[in-house]
């Protein structure tokens, strides 16, 4: 079995050796999971009232093609396109990272605004960087994550054993 000693080294290397990506993987879930709340990371959806008639997606692209602000020239551009018939919308994002809002009715161009999940999620799996970063950094850091877990309980109910058998003594003294 470790001595306390090495198992606070051991716990103090790992933390040291992690901190980095699992602060960076930290952060950037946080903001994923509040990101339908913070525009910054994915602009909130524009509810419409629900058209009659929905323009076709030959039209949404002319749409796109009309409007320079788009970026998009060609089909390639075009990252996915969402309809969303609840809201009467039509959601475009672009390779660029661009989400494009239109009107399903009448083809407007509600909002442009830059989508940054896509860009964090990559952070956040360390795929950003590469698929090396990924498996050789963040999958160790996640590693060491749960050691730190490990190393901190045992310390804890060392440390706790230790106090209680203290106060037993005192008592029995």
């Amino acid at each position: 079995m470790l001595k306390e000693k090495n198992l606070r080294k051991i716990h103090r290397i790992i933390g040291l050796l992690i901190i980095i990506p699992m602060t960076i993987t930290v952060c950037t879930g946080i903001l994923l999971i509040l990101r339908s709340y913070i525009p910054w990371v994915q602009p909130a959806s524009i509810k419409q009232d629900i058209p009659k008639s929905w323009i076709s997606i030959e039209q949404t692209y002319k749409v796109l093609l009309n409007q320079p602000k788009s970026l998009v020239k060609n089909w390639k551009d075009i990252k996915s396109i969402k309809i969303s018939p609840s809201k009467g919308l039509i959601q475009v994002r672009t390779k660029q990272g661009l989400q494009i809002q239109i009107n399903g009715g009448n083809g407007k161009i509600l909002e442009i605004a830059p989508r940054r999940s896509s860009f964090l999620i990559k952070l956040h799996e360390g795929s950003y960087w590469s698929s090396n970063i990924r498996d050789f950094i963040v999958m160790p850091s996640s590693i060491g994550l749960l050691l730190l877990i490990l190393t901190g309980i045992i310390l804890l109910i060392k440390h706790k054993n230790r106090k209680t058998k203290t106060l037993l003594k005192q008592k029995m003294s």
